[in-house]
């Protein structure tokens, strides 16, 4: 097996040298970089993994040092309580913090906004979690709800930074996971009625 070296992540991007081991996000696999990109005049690294093999190609944004594969932050915006307005922050945490220990997550900071400010670029907290992503310092980003980010009538906001996120190699994941949608119920002893006969739909005959 050929050992690779793995470069201390510092403030700035990390950058992949030959001989590096890098974690590719896009194909969850390790590889050791044998070619950058100005060794083929295109935008990608090239990689062999580490017991010999089939070599394969990624951009940077794709690529993570081995040791923050596993490394996350702790988002949380949560509306605070009237009779308890501690409490629901401190749950989101102790949530956020069970999930991390049941997926084999190293958080390596917990961030916490006022809750109200529908645009998270606006948030000194979120702020924060995207310098993170952006230093290569983390790989995934934990919040309770999609609603942390930004609220259902800004869910355009927060597609964008779910998307900037993915750019830069870090995922979101949810400790309280969001409900599957609902299929509609029929009344019990209902016929299917694909064409809507029995309402008339369609133009067609009303059924007796």
């Amino acid at each position: 097996m050929r050992e690779g070296r793995t470069p201390h992540v510092t403030a700035t991007a990390w950058r992949p040298q030959r001989g590096d081991l890098a974690y590719d996000t896009g194909s969850s696999r390790v590889g050791v970089v044998t070619a950058l990109p100005e060794d083929t005049g295109t935008a990608a690294y090239q990689l062999t993994p580490e017991g010999g093999g089939t070599g394969w190609t990624a951009p940077h944004s794709r690529l993570r040092p081995p040791d923050v594969i596993q490394t996350a932050v702790l988002y949380v915006c949560v509306q605070r309580g009237e009779l308890h307005p501690v409490l629901p922050v401190e749950r989101a945490q102790e949530e956020g913090r069970n999930f991390a220990d049941l997926h084999g997550l190293h958080l390596v900071e917990t961030i916490t906004d006022p809750f109200g400010e529908p645009d998270p670029q606006h948030r000194e907290g979120w702020r924060r979690v995207r310098e993170l992503a952006a230093a290569g310092r983390v790989a995934t980003v934990i919040v309770r709800w999609p609603a942390a980010i930004s609220p259902e009538h800004s869910h355009e906001l927060r597609a964008h930074e779910i998307a900037w996120l993915k750019d830069h190699a870090t995922k979101v994941r949810y400790s309280w996971p969001p409900p599957a949608p609902l299929e509609p119920k029929r009344s019990r002893g209902a016929r299917h009625d694909p064409v809507g006969h029995r309402a008339g739909g369609l133009g067609g005959p009303r059924v007796p």
